[in-house]
């Protein structure tokens, strides 16, 4: 059973998503201000989308690098926000499912599969709602999401994702190692996620929207991370980093024999 303390970070994260969702969804994924709502264009939402086609192709080949031919039967995108990374794992696998805790990313999601007459997905809040007697997911995919979810909650859905991997399926999870900041701008991080009044300043200090809620960036070990693969009985595992100049970050790519 979840503690109340880990319960009350989760519910803060997630009504912080939600909040991103409802009103500012691109940006919530891609933080660029030019993917503010109020800079959005048909033409900026295009570069948008494009950039997920990009990323489905470069992180299926390192997949098959890495372990062979991934089946193209069903597909799954945890944090799949607007459906950037969902619609082109859609347009590769026979079907796609994506999940997100956030009501309003979903809507739009549903709103660009219609606008793509993509009909071969299906949407989700929680990994707890797939249907445990279906078939399993030959690849399963996240990307920039677990960083923002407490480290606890999230090694938790890591575990039921992995296990939800077909025989012979794949698993890509984007892991946050490390973020680079100085003492006090972790300092600060640490008290905007319990004291609201500062995240309110910090957002008047950065000229951005009074009452844009915090996106949390926590860090996961890699240890505890491969003891948990480990536990769950898989062998075959490669891990790529994927940081730059703010983060130590990397994709752990799984196969279930």
């Amino acid at each position: 059973m979840t503690d109340h303390k880990h319960a009350t970070l989760g519910d803060v994260s997630d009504r912080s998503w939600e909040s991103h969702g409802r009103h500012q969804a691109y940006y919530g994924v891609l933080s660029i201000d030019k993917f503010r709502t109020e800079n959005l264009s048909e033409s900026v939402i295009s570069e948008f989308m494009a950039s997920g086609v990009d990323h489905v192709a470069r992180i299926l080949s390192a997949a098959e690098q890495s372990f062979g031919p991934v089946a193209r039967g069903r597909a799954l995108d945890f944090g799949c926000g607007v459906g950037r990374l969902l619609l082109p794992l859609a347009r590769q696998f026979d079907h796609a499912t994506g999940i997100d805790i956030s009501d309003s990313m979903l809507a739009e999601t549903q709103r660009n599969a219609e606008r793509a007459g993509q009909r071969n997905i299906a949407l989700l809040h929680a990994p707890g709602e797939i249907d445990p007697a279906g078939p399993g997911f030959d690849f399963i995919h996240s990307v920039i999401v677990f960083q923002h979810i407490p480290v606890a909650r999230g090694e938790e859905i890591i575990a039921a994702l992995l296990q939800r991997l077909a025989p012979g399926g794949v698993a890509a999870l984007h892991i946050n190692l490390k973020t680079h900041q100085t003492w006090w701008r972790r300092a600060g991080s640490a008290l905007r996620k319990r004291i609201t009044p500062l995240n309110i300043v910090a957002n008047w200090v950065n000229h951005r929207p009074w009452n844009e809620p915090m996106m949390q960036m926590n860090e996961y070990s890699l240890d505890r991370i491969l003891a948990l693969v480990s536990r769950l009985g898989f062998k075959r595992l490669s891990i790529q980093p994927d940081g730059d100049a703010k983060a130590t970050q990397a994709f752990l790519f799984v196969r279930k024999d």
